[in-house]
């Protein structure tokens, strides 16, 4: 878990990015795929814990990512106690698209933004708590491989 400070964003808009990369080995004598090495590289902005009074969008759009990030602490409350069967994933779209960093099989790092004024604690503590459940979460990294490829796929 990273933790740095920031300076404040006029806009506060959540992001995701996900890269795929994808090496190839191919037979020298048939030319066909044998071997395939994959790699993805998620990357999520989510807004803070804004107040709905210093939110600059409609209120529909503020609700809409509110829940969305009461989903990924939820979320993380979940992977955070072992003793929880059930993790709610499928509650939001962003969780849904970083299941494999949160709890699965890939590395991941939380990156805080925090403001040091006494204006802005209740936010930043709020923040730290949530970078504490998530640190208590276990992935266990493995590497993905695809070896002997079928015929049937093209690239």
């Amino acid at each position: 878990v990273c933790v740095c400070l920031s300076v404040n964003n006029s806009l506060s808009l959540p992001a995701y990015m996900n890269i795929k990369v994808v090496q190839t080995t191919t037979d020298p004598d048939t030319g066909k795929p044998v071997h395939m090495l994959s790699s993805n590289l998620h990357c999520s902005r989510s807004g803070g814990s804004e107040r709905l009074a210093n939110f600059r969008f409609d209120l529909p759009e503020a609700k809409t990512i509110g829940r969305s990030l009461s989903t990924m602490g939820n979320v993380v409350m979940a992977l955070s106690d072992p003793s929880r069967k059930f993790v709610p994933y499928r509650d939001s779209c962003m969780t849904r698209l970083l299941q494999d960093g949160l709890g699965g099989s890939c590395l991941t790092t939380l990156i805080l933004c925090l403001r040091d004024s006494t204006q802005h604690q209740i936010e930043t503590l709020s923040s730290l708590r949530f970078a504490s459940r998530f640190a208590k979460i276990v992935n266990h990294v493995r590497r993905s491989e695809v070896c002997e490829l079928s015929l049937s796929l093209s690239l």
